[in-house]
C-alpha cells in the first residue's frame, strides 16, 4: 500500500498499463513498448508494427478486453536509408511520422490508427471505464469521439484544447480534463466545458487529472 518500494523494471518506462485480469502483465512504454508477465522483473520487446523508433506518450488497456491496448506518441519511419537511424543524411527524405497505434493481441502486434487525420501527436486519449470501445481524443485543440474502437470518429468540440482528459466511471457524459493546468469538466460528453478549480490555488498548475478516478471511484 506504498509504505515500501522496490526496484521492479530494468528498463526506462515513460507511461504504464497493468493488465486488470492478471496484474503481473504490465506493458511500458519509452521510445518503443515492451511486456512484462512477471510483474515488471524482466521485460520483452512487444512493438511488431510500430515505427523503428515510437516515443511514447501514453497506454492505455482495454478493461473489459485485456488483449486490446492503444499507444500514442511520436513514431518516425525512414523511407530510404538507415531506417533505424534518425540521423540520416540531409540529401535523404525526411521521416514520415505516425502518431496513433493499436493491438488486438496482447502487444503481439500493432496497427496504425488511420481512421483520423493526425496533423501532430495527439494532446490526450481518455477511453470511457463502462464501454471501453468509446474513445476521446483530443488533436490540436480538437476532441473527436469513437464509439467503435477507432474505426470511425465524430467530431465533439473544435475548441477543446485540453489534456489529462479521463471520463467518469459512473456517468459516461462526464469528463474531466486540464485547461493550461487548471481542472475542466463537461457534463455534455465533451461538447462544453467549465473550470473546477475552486478551493485551489491559482493557478492551479494541475499536472494530470487521473486522480479523479480514484475520487469517484
Amino acid at each position: 500500500n506504498g509504505n515500501h518500494w522496490a526496484r521492479a523494471n530494468s528498463i526506462p518506462l515513460s507511461t504504464l498499463a497493468i493488465d486488470p485480469a492478471n496484474p503481473l502483465t504490465l506493458y511500458g512504454g519509452y521510445n518503443s513498448i515492451a511486456k512484462s508477465t512477471d510483474g515488471g522483473l524482466t521485460w520483452a520487446s512487444a512493438s511488431t508494427g510500430l515505427t523503428p523508433q515510437f516515443f511514447v506518450t501514453q497506454l492505455l488497456i482495454d478493461q473489459s478486453n485485456p488483449s486490446t491496448l492503444y499507444a500514442t506518441g511520436v513514431g518516425y519511419f525512414f523511407l530510404e536509408g538507415p531506417s533505424s537511424n534518425p540521423a540520416t543524411p540531409l540529401d535523404q527524405p525526411p521521416p514520415t511520422l505516425r502518431y496513433f497505434f493499436k493491438s488486438t493481441d496482447a502487444g503481439t502486434s500493432w496497427q496504425e490508427v488511420s481512421s483520423l487525420p493526425l496533423p501532430q501527436p495527439p494532446a490526450a486519449l481518455a477511453m470511457d471505464p463502462q464501454n471501453s470501445a468509446r474513445l476521446f481524443i483530443n488533436i490540436s485543440g480538437v476532441l473527436y469521439r469513437t464509439t467503435n474502437g477507432g474505426g470511425s470518429w465524430q467530431l465533439v468540440n473544435n475548441r477543446a484544447a485540453y489534456v489529462g482528459l479521463v471520463v467518469d466511471p459512473k456517468t459516461a457524459s462526464t469528463l474531466y480534463g486540464l485547461d493550461n493546468g487548471d481542472p475542466v469538466r463537461s457534463t455534455d460528453a465533451g461538447q462544453t466545458w467549465a473550470k473546477i478549480g475552486k478551493g485551489l490555488p491559482l493557478p492551479a498548475g494541475v499536472r494530470m487529472a487521473a486522480a479523479v478516478l480514484w475520487v469517484l471511484s
